[in-house]
């Protein structure tokens, strides 16, 4: 059989995975709805996913906004408490998602 042939299209590229890190949640849990129902179900809830820059210097006002299609949790690592280490808690998201809009 001959050789697989590859094609380079414009326009269609590859979405990287989205790293969250110290963020806030203001969804009114709706986060961690969504991460009970991958640990029951599984994965493969998909989702609209609505990510922001908040200026530090004026609490509620955004600075970047970017809006994640057909988006699904890839890893989500809590924080880790230990009073003796004097670090702050970190906690982490990685979501994979099927298009990127920046608002």
């Amino acid at each position: 059989s001959p050789p697989p042939h590859h094609s380079k299209l414009a326009g269609v590229g590859r979405v990287p995975e989205i790293a969250l890190r110290h963020g806030e949640v203001g969804d009114g849990g709706g986060l961690f709805r969504w991460l009970e129902g991958i640990r029951q179900r599984g994965p493969g809830t998909l989702r609209t996913v609505t990510v922001q820059l908040l200026d530090p210097q004026h609490p509620g006002r955004s600075l970047q906004q970017w809006k994640l299609s057909n988006a699904c949790v890839l890893r989500y690592t809590g924080p880790e408490l230990n009073a003796r280490s004097g670090e702050v808690a970190i906690e982490e998201l990685v979501l994979e998602s099927e298009r990127i809009d920046v608002g």
